[in-house]
């Protein structure tokens, strides 16, 4: 994998680095000259910049009809549980902003979580176009990935073997709480690096008090 050549900052708090994340990802939906997909993820840093894009400081300029919504991972509870991610953006952002109905694709939390990952596997198969990734290509233009204090990223532990996987895109993974399900590590760590999934943004906690944002260019060859 080819390195990234993006920025590493350090913002004050929770809110400015929301702040500065919101203002990155509007300008990037507004330059893009077709539809522009974005794989979401949770967390409470997230969660603040999902409520930042739909206030009136951001959502009268976000393009919201070109935008297309995804998640990287999502827990195997109903989409009303507390715990579901898209529960969580559906409140914090889907429903207080001008977002179509059809722009929106929740992984399925019914049946199997593998027979669910399957399903979610082939709605990312039809929105690429095929089911072989090219790194020219980006299947999302924007993956945001959150940093939890276990080191997990988008329910992937260190250690699972899941990590090794590289033929799927989308995976069933459990490690001792609700089943969740997420998309495999070439789709979404390799999100982080810029290898081959458009830009990411990287969002963390500093254990010293600030806020830590990584926003990477996806042009890195492998």
């Amino acid at each position: 994998m080819g390195k990234g050549s993006g920025r590493f900052e350090i913002l004050s708090d929770q809110m400015a680095l929301a702040r500065h994340a919101a203002e990155w990802m509007t300008l990037a939906a507004l330059a893009a000259k077709g539809p522009f997909r974005v794989s979401l993820s949770g967390g409470s840093t997230p969660k603040t910049l999902y409520q930042l894009l739909a206030s009136d400081e951001f959502s009268a300029r976000f393009p919201w009809k070109r935008v297309f919504w995804y998640w990287g991972d999502e827990r195997f509870v109903p989409h009303d549980h507390p715990d579901s991610n898209y529960r969580m953006v559906r409140e914090a952002m889907l429903t207080k902003a001008s977002v179509p109905a059809e722009n929106i694709y929740p992984i399925p939390t019914d049946g199997s979580p593998q027979d669910a990952a399957g399903r979610y596997e082939k709605t990312l198969h039809e929105a690429y176009g095929g089911t072989i990734l090219d790194s020219a290509r980006p299947l999302f233009d924007l993956t945001l990935l959150g940093l939890g204090a276990d080191g997990h990223t988008a329910s992937l532990l260190p250690g699972e073997p899941v990590l090794e996987e590289r033929q799927r895109w989308v995976a069933a993974v459990s490690h001792g709480r609700p089943e969740a399900l997420s998309r495999d590590r070439q789709q979404s760590a390799c999100g982080v690096f810029g290898d081959g999934s458009g830009e990411g943004c990287h969002l963390a906690s500093n254990p010293r008090g600030g806020q830590r944002g990584s926003c990477l260019p996806g042009k890195a060859g492998r």
